[in-house]
Protein backbone atom coordinates (compact mmCIF):
# COMPACT_ATOMS: atom_id res chain seq x y z
CA UNK A 1 0.00 0.00 0.00
CA UNK A 2 2.95 2.16 0.70
CA UNK A 3 4.40 2.23 -2.18
CA UNK A 4 1.19 2.43 -4.38
CA UNK A 5 0.63 6.04 -2.37
CA UNK A 6 3.94 6.67 -3.02
CA UNK A 7 4.05 5.78 -6.86
CA UNK A 8 0.41 7.08 -7.34
CA UNK A 9 1.31 11.24 -5.12
CA UNK A 10 -1.51 13.01 -3.83
CA UNK A 11 -3.07 14.18 -7.14
CA UNK A 12 -3.13 10.54 -8.47
CA UNK A 13 -4.68 9.79 -5.24
CA UNK A 14 -7.52 12.16 -5.34
CA UNK A 15 -8.11 11.82 -8.90
CA UNK A 16 -8.59 7.57 -8.41
CA UNK A 17 -10.96 9.18 -4.99
CA UNK A 18 -12.78 10.95 -7.61
CA UNK A 19 -13.21 8.37 -10.22
CA UNK A 20 -14.93 5.83 -7.81
CA UNK A 21 -16.99 8.32 -6.18
CA UNK A 22 -18.59 9.27 -9.92
CA UNK A 23 -18.56 6.06 -11.00
CA UNK A 24 -20.72 4.52 -7.88
CA UNK A 25 -22.94 7.15 -8.16
CA UNK A 26 -23.48 6.39 -11.80
CA UNK A 27 -23.84 2.53 -11.02
CA UNK A 28 -26.37 3.22 -8.69
CA UNK A 29 -28.47 5.29 -10.47
CA UNK A 30 -28.15 2.61 -13.63
CA UNK A 31 -29.06 -0.14 -11.04
CA UNK A 32 -32.35 1.89 -9.58
CA UNK A 33 -33.72 2.49 -12.95
CA UNK A 34 -34.35 -1.54 -13.24
CA UNK A 35 -37.42 -2.61 -11.03
CA UNK A 36 -37.04 -4.32 -7.80
CA UNK A 37 -33.33 -2.75 -7.26
CA UNK A 38 -34.15 0.37 -4.83
CA UNK A 39 -31.52 2.44 -2.76
CA UNK A 40 -31.82 0.73 0.86
CA UNK A 41 -30.77 3.93 2.78
CA UNK A 42 -31.35 7.62 2.46
CA UNK A 43 -27.64 8.91 2.53
CA UNK A 44 -24.84 9.87 0.32
CA UNK A 45 -22.09 7.24 -0.21
CA UNK A 46 -18.68 6.68 -1.11
CA UNK A 47 -17.82 3.99 -3.24
CA UNK A 48 -20.45 1.38 -1.81
CA UNK A 49 -24.34 1.09 -1.39
CA UNK A 50 -26.47 -1.21 -0.78
CA UNK A 51 -29.90 -1.86 -3.31
CA UNK A 52 -33.00 -4.15 -2.35
CA UNK A 53 -33.04 -6.91 -5.37
CA UNK A 54 -36.27 -8.75 -6.55
CA UNK A 55 -34.31 -12.53 -6.55
CA UNK A 56 -32.66 -14.36 -4.12
CA UNK A 57 -28.70 -13.11 -3.86
CA UNK A 58 -27.38 -16.18 -4.20
CA UNK A 59 -29.62 -16.34 -7.88
CA UNK A 60 -27.73 -13.21 -8.81
CA UNK A 61 -24.57 -13.90 -8.25
CA UNK A 62 -24.92 -17.27 -10.20
CA UNK A 63 -26.50 -15.12 -12.63
CA UNK A 64 -24.24 -12.58 -13.49
CA UNK A 65 -21.04 -15.42 -13.01
CA UNK A 66 -22.17 -16.78 -15.96
CA UNK A 67 -21.44 -13.51 -17.64
CA UNK A 68 -18.20 -13.40 -16.12
CA UNK A 69 -19.16 -10.40 -13.54
CA UNK A 70 -18.94 -10.66 -10.15
CA UNK A 71 -21.98 -9.45 -8.18
CA UNK A 72 -22.69 -7.91 -5.35
CA UNK A 73 -22.21 -8.82 -1.81
CA UNK A 74 -25.85 -10.58 -0.61
CA UNK A 75 -26.37 -9.33 2.59
CA UNK A 76 -29.77 -11.97 3.57
CA UNK A 77 -33.05 -10.67 4.47
CA UNK A 78 -33.00 -8.73 7.41
CA UNK A 79 -31.15 -5.63 7.20
CA UNK A 80 -34.64 -3.39 6.60
CA UNK A 81 -35.43 -4.96 10.24
CA UNK A 82 -35.49 -2.27 13.23
CA UNK A 83 -33.16 -4.93 15.17
CA UNK A 84 -30.68 -4.40 12.37
CA UNK A 85 -30.39 -0.60 12.06
CA UNK A 86 -28.49 1.71 14.70
CA UNK A 87 -30.78 3.86 16.18
CA UNK A 88 -29.28 7.04 14.83
CA UNK A 89 -29.24 5.16 11.09
CA UNK A 90 -31.92 7.11 8.58
CA UNK A 91 -34.97 5.43 7.23
CA UNK A 92 -34.56 3.61 4.49
CA UNK A 93 -35.23 4.63 1.51
CA UNK A 94 -38.12 1.69 0.42
CA UNK A 95 -39.60 -0.07 3.36
CA UNK A 96 -41.69 -1.77 0.92
CA UNK A 97 -42.08 -5.21 2.76
CA UNK A 98 -42.06 -7.73 -0.79
CA UNK A 99 -38.46 -7.14 -0.88
CA UNK A 100 -36.67 -9.57 0.84
CA UNK A 101 -33.17 -9.44 -0.29
CA UNK A 102 -30.36 -6.86 -0.02
CA UNK A 103 -27.09 -6.01 -2.17
CA UNK A 104 -24.02 -4.44 -1.02
CA UNK A 105 -22.90 -3.26 -4.35
CA UNK A 106 -18.73 -1.44 -4.50
CA UNK A 107 -17.46 0.36 -7.25
CA UNK A 108 -13.17 1.45 -8.31
CA UNK A 109 -11.68 3.04 -10.06
CA UNK A 110 -11.16 0.47 -12.47
CA UNK A 111 -15.05 0.02 -13.36
CA UNK A 112 -15.64 1.13 -16.92
CA UNK A 113 -18.42 2.83 -17.75
CA UNK A 114 -19.41 0.11 -20.23
CA UNK A 115 -19.37 -3.00 -17.81
CA UNK A 116 -21.35 -0.72 -15.37
CA UNK A 117 -23.77 -0.36 -18.33
CA UNK A 118 -23.72 -4.41 -18.98
CA UNK A 119 -24.50 -5.63 -15.30
CA UNK A 120 -27.13 -2.80 -15.77
CA UNK A 121 -28.63 -4.64 -18.73
CA UNK A 122 -27.73 -8.36 -17.47
CA UNK A 123 -29.75 -7.06 -14.01
CA UNK A 124 -32.74 -6.05 -16.17
CA UNK A 125 -32.76 -9.56 -18.34
CA UNK A 126 -31.66 -11.93 -14.93
CA UNK A 127 -34.46 -10.00 -13.20
CA UNK A 128 -37.54 -10.03 -15.71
Amino acid sequence: AGAYLSVMGPEGIEQVARQSYAKAQYAAEQICKIPGFNLVFNRSFFNEFVTTCPIPGKALERALAEHDILAGLPLGKNLLSDESRHHSEPLPANEDSSYTENILWCVTEKNAKEDIDRLATLLAEVTR
